[in-house]
């Protein structure tokens, strides 16, 4: 796993994620076998978090395989290292943000 619960960072741009892994017929991004950028998440995104600067709330794996991370301001889905521009501050540097309900999520249990 690259980043850590409080981590903020940047998500890709949709045409970045397009050219390098290509679009499906649902117009969604598939990233892995289990994580796609759904069409959703860019709208989510475009209107909520236009400087796609976000805040990592959860972190977990599934199938003990697949890491991912749950955002602040969004549970219903998946992000992963591939969907992750750049880390924009460290959470060592972010203690003075607010805590919520921050854990990980092991998917297998």
């Amino acid at each position: 796993m690259k980043y850590k619960v409080r981590d903020i960072v940047k998500i890709k741009a949709w045409d970045d994620m397009v050219d390098e892994f290509g679009i499906d017929d649902d117009s969604d991004i598939n990233i892995s076998p289990v994580i796609c950028f759904a069409k959703d998440m860019e709208q989510y995104l475009q209107e909520k978090v236009p400087s796609r600067i976000v805040t990592i709330k959860e972190a977990g794996r599934f199938k003990n395989k697949y890491d991912f991370y749950i955002i602040e301001g969004t549970d219903q889905w998946h992000w992963d290292d591939s969907m992750i521009e750049e880390l924009v501050e460290d959470s060592d540097a972010s203690k003075f943000f607010k805590a919520t309900k921050l854990s990980f999520i092991d998917m297998d249990k």
